[in-house]
């Protein structure tokens, strides 16, 4: 939860009241990005490593955390492995792009919901 959320009232208020601070601090949308880049170091095995999720992460900034744009500007110049990391995702219409761009964004409020992720297509 939010540093903001105060600390817990007992417990028949803290069961009333637990719905609705979820619902303001979408806790889940932290844990969604990251498994997002999880499953972004899935597809791109060069991206393992600190020194180059770091570097990732730079671009990401510059791109302004999109990752359209982060994919536009990087792929044309793309290594083998990152060319083989956008076929992956590309595979089913994009399925897998799809996903991931849904995780991977900058805003908690804008990114898949949990719930969301586990039943998008890609796990079909």
């Amino acid at each position: 939860m939010s540093t903001q959320t105060p600390s817990a009232p007992s417990a028949p208020v803290a069961t009333a009241l637990s719905p609705v601070l979820w619902q303001m601090n979408l806790p889940d949308r932290f844990d969604i990005y990251s498994a997002g880049l999880i499953f972004l170091q899935m597809a791109f095995p060069s991206l393992r490593t600190d020194s180059a999720l770091i570097q990732f992460n730079r671009q990401l900034k510059r791109c302004d955390y999109d990752l359209v744009t982060w994919r536009n500007t990087v792929e044309p110049r793309a290594s083998p492995d990152l060319r083989k990391g956008f076929e992956l995702l590309d595979l089913d219409n994009g399925i897998g792009w799809e996903l991931l761009t849904s995780m991977v964004r900058y805003k908690a409020r804008q990114r898949i919901s949990a719930k969301a992720a586990l039943a998008h297509p890609y796990f079909d």
